[in-house]
């Protein structure tokens, strides 16, 4: 199966419309399989956050598509959210476009690379995405649309070799990332700048050269500087 996620509540800042149609068009294939855990987040009563769980449950049910091509997942422990990432082929992240997009910090996404290391498909423009993006650590959807989005999953499905190459850029990039948290934290607090410089160690023994990724010391850091 080719597993497709959409991780984390169905806000009314993400894009459902072009997803469910995807989903739709692409369930006539057996072997894609779209989960999406936690669509509903049951810590806020707020209806306005749950119109699009609805819509998309609703959805699903009136084309069958239930427990057969789309499966939801009641929200998860946050403890045991990282199991989840690592039995999905591709991550989704839809945003709707406009200021505030331009302007969010989107922590889910921040918690699917960072802790679950999960490949993302999205149309960009929050900041976090856009850092991915431009590492080649994620994958653009050219244009918000169901046909343009159905096209892509596709063909990444045909060609899986893009979710490598993007998983072990992704994996420099982390490294990079805490690597560069670890000095900055040390100059502040050692204790926690301890934490991060074991995190980067530890990375270094499982040879994620960030030397690979950067193309040598461009940046003034390189593998060797940890520590």
């Amino acid at each position: 199966n080719f597993v497709v996620m959409w991780f984390g509540a169905f806000y009314p800042w993400y894009r459902i419309e072009e997803l469910l149609d995807s989903i739709l068009t692409l369930s006539k294939h057996k072997d894609f399989k779209f989960i999406v855990v936690g669509g509903k987040n049951p810590f806020n009563p707020n209806p306005d956050f749950y119109r699009q769980y609805e819509k998309a449950v609703a959805f699903s049910e009136k084309h069958d598509l239930t427990n057969k091509s789309l499966f939801f997942v009641d929200h998860v422990p946050f403890d045991t959210r990282i199991n989840w990432f690592r039995h999905a082929d591709v991550v989704i992240s839809l945003n709707q476009e406009g200021s505030e997009n331009a302007f969010a910090w989107r922590t889910r996404v921040m918690d699917m690379v960072l802790w679950g290391q999960a490949v993302t498909l999205t149309n960009g423009g929050a900041p976090i995405s856009e850092l991915l993006l431009d590492a080649g650590a994620a994958l653009r959807l050219k244009k918000l649309s169901a046909a343009e989005l159905t096209n892509t999953l596709e063909l990444i499905r045909e060609n899986r070799d893009m979710l490598h190459a993007r998983g072990q850029r992704l994996e420099n990039l982390l490294r990079f990332v805490i690597g560069r948290f670890a000095v900055a934290f040390h100059d502040y607090d050692p204790a926690v700048g301890s934490f991060y410089l074991e995190a980067a160690h530890f990375s270094m023994t499982l040879n994620l050269r960030l030397a690979d990724f950067l193309g040598g010391s461009s940046l003034g850091f390189s593998s060797g500087s940890v520590g």
